[in-house]
C-alpha cells in the first residue's frame, strides 16, 4: 500500500519496555495541536495484543482551546514477526470535537 499524502511528514515518539518492543506511538507531527504533556502511564500485554494508556494535555492551535486525557488507550496488534499490524487509540472524542469547534 502506498503512503498516505503528508506521510512522511508525521513524527512519532516512541516509548518501548525492554523486550515487548514499542509500546506507545504517539502522532506528536500534527501542526493542529500543540502538546503540553504525553506522558505513557501504564502498558498491559496479552500475547500479541498490547494496550497502552496514556495522559496528555493539548492546545487545538486554531481555537485555543485544551484537550486533557487522562488514560487514554492505544492498542497495538503485533504479527508473528513482532511488526505492529494494526492500532487504534479510544479518547473522549467529544472533548476533542469540542475542543477544535472552539467550544
Amino acid at each position: 500500500r502506498a503512503p498516505r499524502p503528508g506521510a512522511g511528514a508525521i513524527s512519532l515518539s516512541f516509548d518501548s519496555d525492554g523486550d515487548d518492543g514499542v509500546i506507545i506511538a504517539s502522532n506528536v507531527g500534527d501542526s493542529r495541536l500543540e502538546f503540553h504533556r504525553f506522558e505513557p502511564t501504564r502498558q498491559l500485554a496479552d500475547g500479541a495484543l498490547v494496550v497502552g494508556l496514556v495522559d496528555f494535555e493539548a492546545t487545538v492551535r486554531k481555537a485555543g482551546r485544551k484537550v486533557v486525557e487522562v488514560d487514554e488507550i492505544h492498542l497495538f496488534h503485533f504479527d508473528d514477526a513482532g511488526l505492529v499490524r494494526r492500532f487504534a487509540h479510544r479518547a473522549d472524542t467529544l472533548q476533542h470535537a469540542n475542543a477544535f469547534l472552539g467550544r
